[in-house]
């Protein structure tokens, strides 16, 4: 349950948990603290200033879903639930192979949840992305909602000029 919700552009939501918990869901995720979005039926654009507490269960229960689902579909890989999915499950076996070796079980127990977010920290440390997010005060994120395709962590700098580059209508514009 959240606060309140809004519908974006394509299958993604704007979901506002709180004061620093606010987050756009969907095929690629925008983890707190999303400050400010607009969107169109071609983009969405948002401005995040990443919140590493809240930043970090969420991306601890992705991983854990990813892990989740990779060793359902192992279990039943001929289910119609499955089809549309497949190739996307097993074509990043790393996450459910890292859960595996650390004994994560599927009981979600909080030994398990604090596993899922230890995995999640290292990561976070080491991965050029999640370290370029939490370099920056700002972080500016573009979707391409019809490809679904995420551009970011972006600076400020770097936005404007991917902005320019897509010719991205002045329409939507994110505050200063």
């Amino acid at each position: 349950m959240s606060d309140s919700s809004e519908e974006l552009s394509g299958d993604y939501t704007y979901v506002h948990e709180g004061a620093d918990y606010n987050f756009i869901i969907g095929k690629n995720e925008i983890y707190a603290n999303v400050i400010d979005y607009k969107f169109d039926e071609n983009y969405i654009l948002a401005c995040q200033i990443p919140n590493r507490r809240m930043y970090l269960s969420a991306f601890a229960s992705h991983l854990s879903g990813i892990y989740s689902t990779y060793y359902s579909y192992l279990k039943d890989s001929t289910s119609e639930k499955f089809y549309r999915s497949r190739n996307e499950i097993l074509a990043d076996t790393v996450i459910p192979k890292i859960f595996k070796n650390r004994n994560v079980s599927f009981k979600n127990t909080s030994e398990d949840i604090q596993k899922g977010e230890e995995i999640a920290d290292s990561i976070m440390k080491n991965n050029p992305f999640h370290k370029k997010v939490f370099s920056l005060k700002k972080v500016y994120w573009i979707i391409k909602v019809k490809k679904n395709i995420l551009i970011g962590p972006l600076s400020e700098n770097e936005y404007k000029i991917k902005r320019k580059e897509l010719k991205i209508s002045d329409e939507i514009q994110l505050l200063k």
